[in-house]
């Protein structure tokens, strides 16, 4: 109306002929001219708020396939299939938001084709009962798949047969888990965008830091977010870490940071301290979009802020943070002072019970059924040992008693006497002496790896095995030199979700096995102890490891501590 019955061209005679442009806009002349009555219109549908997929915390496969972190890297060109050397019968890959949880929808795509001719979907809040809740097949690469769902569950599988002998299956690239929409069944925990701080201004950081193989702290605090901090190692790095210093101990409400590059943050913890020496994880992140600001709320007072990255995926760098910034509380709350990690006494993680809302498609499937998960475990707390490797220190004392039963690989395992204090990770109080225990050599059985790295001082190495049909449990023993009191035990996760089937024993000759506890898996970062009920003396210590799911890959410890 406004471009038609309301204006003429500036030639006519209500016109004018002065335009300084070479445009010759139309002139606005409603004065001769009925204005339109307005037309009701139906008030618009409100459009419902994006949806954020929920946070994967871990995964698990089968044993005969790739990676399962390569459906959550962020990355759709990296695929996750089967890789046996005949054609599979089946393969599965599942992943773990964290704690059962309402499920309005599943998304993946894949990033390869015609790998998936029968694939079904799956869901659980145990690892053990699995219920269908369709069945799929091979899409287009690059275009995003939904199901909408409304059921409760903690993992999400994608369990591939072949039934047409393909040499692999799988193909997906990535897979999303997203919570219902408002207005569904069930709780609604729609996250919206991260809004834009205005009310609350961010700390002025003074200075930071960085690990030696990393680009400088200056990028994440520069207020800029044309280039990315990474590390700049030439092979892929362990870890990477870069800290900001708000001068002095602050009340802190919220951190916020955005990637300028992403798939370079497959594990990401977020650290707080007050003196660079003992820091505290308050949580566990990974890869997000580029230029998406993510927030994280906590109540804590600390000086320094650190961004820990370790990289299960060897990738070629890690890293890819713009800018962080640090923000006061928006309100008064109560706030906890780092000084030191509280102690945390190890609880096994407790498997609620499925809760569909929705009739499932099919008859669930119990993973009892599946060669390749087994459920069973020990229930003899004295057994055997396995045949396990000794890895002498640098400096062994006398040899021990009692005879290896296989032939020792000799590993140098040095013994750290303290590390650089800006590169020591959470460690908690002394339990009563000055130090722990020195252990004079690590054993392991043929599956794993060397518990040298138990020892290391570096929270990011650390230990797995690998299990199979003929080799379904693994075992690292630490040595003490001779029969000790045994106070308290304390370890330490790298990764999540590998120690299900977990118990801690002790042995005076390494025939006769005593099981103290079956602590099961914790969270990467936060120091585990156990302290016996009744006094126990022991010269060998062992972690053994018992797949109780679908994990074809045992362990995650990161560090051990056997304390008077």
């Amino acid at each position: 109306w406004l471009l038609g019955p309301a204006s003429v061209p500036q030639g006519s005679e209500f016109g004018f002929d002065s335009d300084p442009d070479a445009f010759a806009e139309r002139v606005l002349m409603p004065g001769n001219v009925t204005a339109p009555t307005a037309t009701p219109t139906r008030t618009p549908t409100k459009t419902p708020v994006p949806l954020m997929p929920y946070q994967i915390t871990s995964s698990g496969r089968t044993i005969n396939s790739l990676p399962a972190t390569l459906v959550w890297d962020g990355k759709k060109n990296t695929i996750w299939r089967s890789d046996a050397a005949s054609p599979p019968s089946s393969a599965w890959v599942y992943v773990n938001i964290g704690a059962v949880k309402p499920i309005g929808s599943i998304k993946w795509v894949f990033g390869k084709y015609g790998m998936a001719d029968s694939m079904r979907i799956e869901v659980s809040s145990d690892k053990k009962t699995w219920t269908t809740l369709a069945t799929r097949g091979n899409k287009t690469v690059g275009a995003w798949q939904t199901l909408a769902t409304k059921v409760k569950a903690r993992y999400v599988r994608f369990y591939f047969t072949n039934p047409n002998r393909d040499p692999q299956v799988g193909g997906l690239g990535e897979v999303q888990v997203l919570p219902p929409t408002v207005g569904t069944s069930g709780t609604s925990p729609t996250a919206t965008p991260i809004p834009t701080q205005t009310s609350v201004k961010p700390y002025n950081i003074t200075g930071g830091s960085q690990s030696l193989n990393s680009l400088s702290s200056t990028l994440v605090r520069d207020g800029k977010t044309t280039a990315a901090w990474k590390t700049k190692a030439s092979s892929p790095p362990k870890y990477g870490w870069v800290y900001v210093d708000l001068s002095t101990p602050k009340k802190i409400g919220s951190i916020r940071w955005v990637f300028v590059q992403t798939g370079m943050a497959d594990y990401m913890r977020i650290q707080v301290s007050s003196d660079k020496t003992s820091w505290t994880t308050i949580a566990s992140k990974g890869n997000k979009p580029v230029n998406v600001w993510q927030s994280l709320t906590k109540n804590v007072t600390a000086r320094y802020v650190r961004f820990y990255f370790t990289n299960p995926n060897s990738e070629a760098q890690v890293g890819g943070l713009g800018e962080v910034q640090i923000l006061p509380p928006t309100t008064t709350a109560s706030d906890t002072t780092i000084t030191s990690v509280n102690t945390a006494t190890s609880t096994p993680i407790s498997t609620p019970t499925l809760s569909p809302t929705e009739t499932p498609t099919t008859t669930p499937t119990p993973t009892s059924t599946l060669t390749e998960e087994p459920t069973a475990s020990p229930t003899s707390t004295v057994e055997p040992s396995p045949t396990e490797t000794e890895t002498p220190t640098e400096e062994p004392t006398a040899p021990p008693t009692e005879t290896a039963t296989a032939e020792p690989t000799i590993e140098a395992t040095t013994v750290p006497d303290g590390d650089d204090p800006a590169t020591v990770e959470e460690t908690l109080p002394a339990p009563e002496e000055a130090k722990p225990y020195r252990v004079v050599r690590t054993m392991h059985s043929r599956n794993a790896d060397s518990g040298s790295v138990l020892l290391d001082g570096d929270p990011a190495t650390y230990w797995v095995a690998e299990l199979s049909e003929s080799s379904t449990e693994a075992t690292v023993t630490l040595d003490l030199g001779a029969p000790k009191p045994i106070g308290t035990i304390r370890w330490l996760f790298a990764v999540g979700e590998l120690a299900d089937g977990m118990r801690i024993e002790v042995a005076q000759g390494r025939r006769d096995w005593t099981t103290l506890t079956q602590p099961g898996n914790a969270e990467p970062g936060e120091w585990q102890e156990f302290v016996p009920g009744e006094p126990a003396t022991a010269r060998f210590v062992r972690f053994t490891f018992v797949s109780t799911g679908a994990d074809g890959q045992v362990g995650g410890l990161a560090e051990v501590e056997v304390w008077p």
